[in-house]
C-alpha cells in the first residue's frame, strides 16, 4: 500500500513527528511512504507530487492555515487527489494539524459532501490545549489508529470490488456471444438518437449531408505583447515572469467546447456534469482532445487546433487593442463579474456564456473549467517551470479560489490525465 503525504513547508516539524509513528507500522503492514517534493528543488516540489499522486493509494491531506495558502497545493494537488478519491481510485485522508476554518473551503465543502472526518477523531487538532494534561504522543497515537483502521477498511473494499468485477467479468464472458447482435443495433440507435437530440445543436448535417460545425469565433489581430504578471501583483506565483512575445494574426472560440459540440462529434459525453448540453465538457485529457480535433478536422476539412499558451493570454488579455489594460481577470479586475469559481460556482460547472466577456467578446476565459493549451508546461525565459510532459492549463475553474482564475496564473497536466475541473476551446 503506497502512502502520500500533502502538507505545507510551514508544518515540516508536524509532519516529520506523524512520520515517525507511521514508520513505526510500514513495515508489519507493507507500507511505502513518500512525502510531497523537498522545498529546495522546483522540480520534486511541482512535478514529482502530481506524478506520485497519479498512481498512490492513500493521500493524507495534514491540514492547516498554511496547507490552504499553499497555491500549488489547492491550484494542482487538491483537484487530482478529490478526483482519484470520488472515482475509487485512491482513499483521501484529512489529518487536522493546527486550528483553522477548513470548512469553509472548497475542500472542507466535499470532505463534508463526502461524509469524512478528519483526524484526529473529534476534529480535535494535533496542536492544541486540549492535549496538554496527556501523554506527548498520545494525540499522534491515536491518529494513526485512524489511519491505518481507514488503510484496511480500504484494502478490504479494493479486494471486494476486485472480486465482484471479476464475476461480472466472466458473466459477460457468458452471455456476450447471445447478445452480440442486440447490443449492437441498440448502440448504434444511441448514437443516431444523440447526435439528434440536443436543443441547440452546434454541429449538423444539413439536407447535403454535409456536416456543418456552428462554433462561433473571434479574430485576434497579431501584435506585440508583455506576457505574464508584474511582481507586485496579488496572489502571483514565481511561474509568471513578464517578457515579451510576438503572435501572427488568429481565431480563439468564443465559447469554450461544450458537451453537446463534444457528443456531436464523438457521439458519447464523457463529462461528470452531465444533463447540461451548454455547460463545458469536461474528463477529458490532452490526447482525448487531438483525438476530437482530428476527427473535427476530417468532417469539417478545417484545421481547428488548440491555441498555444501565448495565444490563450493574448486574447483573454483583449489582444492588440487592450494590451496595456491590466485586468487582472479575462475582462475585469472583479472576479463575480467575468469568472466562476469556487465560492459561486456551487461546486460545479455552468452553462457558457452567462458571466461577462472580455473586450474581445470572449467568455468564461476565467473560470468555469482550466482550458488546455496546445504547448508543453514550461519555464517562461529567465523564469523557474516545470519538467516532465505536463501540458499547460489556463484560466482556473469552478472548483479553484480566484488567484488560479487569474489571466496569468498557469498550471499542468499530464496529457493522458482526465479530470472534471478541465475542458478547451478551439483556435485557428
Amino acid at each position: 500500500m503506497n502512502l502520500f503525504l500533502v502538507f505545507a513547508d510551514q508544518d515540516r516539524a508536524l509532519q516529520a513527528k506523524l512520520l515517525l509513528h507511521l514508520n513505526l507500522l510500514k513495515d508489519r503492514l507493507s507500507w511505502t511512504i513518500q512525502c510531497s517534493g523537498d522545498e529546495s528543488s522546483p522540480y520534486k516540489q511541482q512535478v514529482e507530487p502530481l506524478q506520485q499522486l497519479s498512481s498512490t493509494d492513500v493521500v493524507l491531506l495534514l491540514l492547516s492555515v498554511d496547507f490552504f495558502n499553499d497555491p500549488f497545493i489547492v491550484s494542482h494537488l487538491l483537484p487530482l487527489v478529490i478526483e482519484r478519491h470520488k472515482n475509487g481510485d485512491c482513499l483521501m485522508v484529512p489529518v487536522l494539524l493546527r486550528s483553522c476554518l477548513w470548512q469553509e473551503t472548497a475542500l472542507g465543502s466535499y470532505i463534508q459532501l463526502a461524509g469524512l472526518k478528519p483526524l484526529p477523531n473529534g476534529e480535535i487538532p494535533l496542536i492544541t490545549s486540549d492535549y496538554l494534561n496527556l501523554a506527548d504522543d498520545k494525540v499522534y497515537v491515536d491518529t494513526v489508529t485512524g489511519i491505518r483502521d481507514a488503510i484496511i477498511q480500504f484494502d478490504e473494499k479494493k479486494k471486494l470490488d476486485r472480486l465482484t468485477l471479476a464475476q461480472l467479468d466472466l458473466q459477460k464472458k457468458k452471455i456476450r456471444a447471445s447478445s452480440f447482435v442486440l447490443i449492437s443495433v441498440i448502440a448504434l440507435s444511441l448514437f443516431y438518437v444523440l447526435n439528434m437530440v440536443s436543443e441547440v445543436p452546434l454541429t449538423q448535417l444539413d439536407s447535403g449531408n454535409k456536416f456543418v460545425f456552428e462554433y462561433p469565433m473571434t479574430y485576434v489581430l497579431g501584435g506585440n505583447f508583455i506576457m505574464g504578471s508584474p511582481e507586485n501583483e496579488n496572489d502571483r506565483y514565481e511561474d509568471e515572469c513578464l517578457h515579451y512575445n510576438k503572435l501572427d494574426s488568429y481565431s480563439i472560440g468564443q465559447y469554450e467546447v461544450t458537451q453537446a459540440l463534444w457528443r456531436a462529434v464523438m457521439g458519447s459525453n464523457p463529462s461528470e456534469h452531465k444533463n447540461c448540453d451548454d455547460c463545458p465538457v469536461e474528463a477529458v485529457s490532452w490526447n482525448d482532445i487531438q483525438i476530437f480535433i482530428n476527427k473535427l478536422n476530417a468532417l469539417t476539412s478545417m484545421k481547428y487546433r488548440l491555441p498555444s499558451e501565448a495565444e490563450w493570454e493574448y486574447a483573454a488579455r483583449g489582444g492588440v487593442n487592450c494590451g496595456n489594460i491590466s485586468f487582472v481577470y479575462a475582462g475585469n479586475n472583479n472576479p463575480n463579474k467575468v469568472a466562476w469559481y469556487y465560492k459561486a460556482a456551487d461546486r460545479r460547472t455552468h452553462p457558457v456564456g452567462q458571466k461577462a466577456p472580455n473586450s474581445l467578446g470572449l467568455f468564461d476565459m476565467s473560470g468555469n473549467v482550466w482550458e488546455f493549451c496546445q504547448n508543453e508546461y514550461k519555464a517562461y525565459p529567465g523564469c523557474r517551470g516545470s519538467g516532465g510532459d505536463a501540458r499547460i492549463l489556463r484560466g482556473g475553474s469552478w472548483f479553484n479560489d480566484p488567484s488560479s482564475c487569474r489571466v496569468a496564473a498557469r498550471s499542468g497536466l499530464s496529457p493522458s490525465r482526465r479530470t472534471l475541473i478541465a475542458g478547451f476551446r478551439l483556435a485557428l
